[in-house]
């Protein structure tokens, strides 16, 4: 759905590119972001659509350092 992509990509926008995250630094970026505070999924599906790289273990998050324009990210998706 076009809505959730599009939050998805703006929450995206709210990470540092260049920068290392722990769990809980891209956990209070989330629910900064956000009204429903649930950091674990978004920040899955963050990852699941490319817009955020982490560490095998999920211990470290980084912004993607390829991150398309939005309507070329929402028609991958669509």
């Amino acid at each position: 759905n076009k809505k959730k992509l599009s939050a998805l990509y703006y929450l995206a926008g709210k990470i540092e590119p260049n920068r290392d995250y722990t769990e809980p630094e891209i956990n209070d970026i989330l629910d900064d972001w956000t009204c429903f505070h649930d950091p674990a999924t978004l920040r899955r599906e963050l990852f699941n659509k490319g817009l955020v790289d982490r560490t095998p273990d999920c211990s470290r998050y980084r912004k993607a350092k390829a991150i398309p324009p939005l309507a070329e990210f929402i028609a991958k998706f669509i």
